[in-house]
């Protein structure tokens, strides 16, 4: 298969739909090992960051309250920001990051980096790399207490793959974990926006829990 970068005329209208489209469907999600559920209706309007200059943040809405996430029967919020992340990158203002008030996983305890997505003549791929284990865009939470056991680490990635069950590519002689996969003539109809977001948002959340349930 070949992959090209992802274009910045692609990245520009997964940016602007994750930033105005409303959600179309409830997203629930329930992980029994760490007693999460969460539990999604809607998603707020964008508005300016308070921690940093050139993101927007977007909250994710249960009956119009931002406490969408449970966990061990107290609740929190959950967010995403989108934007630039202290580094320059290949396509401007084109991280997300996921955050919440749960101070077990960090203020942003999850990211992508859509400079790092690629695509075919078909479909874009969003991607987190598997193949090297620090660095922009690795998966570092996923090293998390584990000091420098390599095994372990890898380790990790595999049982994330499998809990995952996400399609594993291979680009520049590494490889990658598709987080969501998006048609490219989709992505250029109105009809198409709701469920675009919602295919990722859910998969970006479902990623981002696996991890947490992983390094609990």
């Amino acid at each position: 298969m070949n992959y090209e970068l992802l274009s910045i005329d692609n990245a520009e209208r997964i940016k602007n739909l994750l930033l105005n489209t409303p959600l179309v469907r409830p997203i629930e999600i329930e992980v029994e090992k760490i007693k999460l559920v969460l539990e999604v209706d809607g998603i707020s309007m964008s508005i300016k960051s308070k921690h940093f200059k050139n993101m927007n943040e977007v909250y994710f809405m249960k009956d119009n309250a931002t406490q969408v996430l449970q966990i061990k029967d107290k609740k929190y919020n959950l967010f995403y920001n989108i934007g630039e992340w202290g580094y320059e990158t290949r396509i401007p203002n084109a991280h997300i990051c996921l955050g919440t008030n749960y101070s077990k996983f960090g203020e942003y305890f999850s990211q992508l980096e859509l400079s790092q997505a690629v695509e075919d003549e078909d479909f874009i791929y969003i991607i987190k790399k598997l193949s090297k284990l620090a660095g922009k865009g690795a998966m570092a939470r996923l090293n998390n207490n584990l000091g420098n056991n390599k095994e372990m680490k890898y380790e990790r990635r595999n049982m994330l793959v499998q809990k995952f069950r996400g399609k594993v590519i291979n680009y520049n002689s590494q490889d990658w974990l598709c987080i969501d996969k998006i048609s490219i003539t989709e992505l250029n109809k109105k009809s198409k926006e709701e469920e675009i977001l919602y295919s990722i948002l859910y998969n970006f959340l479902k990623y981002s829990l696996c991890i947490e349930e992983i390094i609990s």
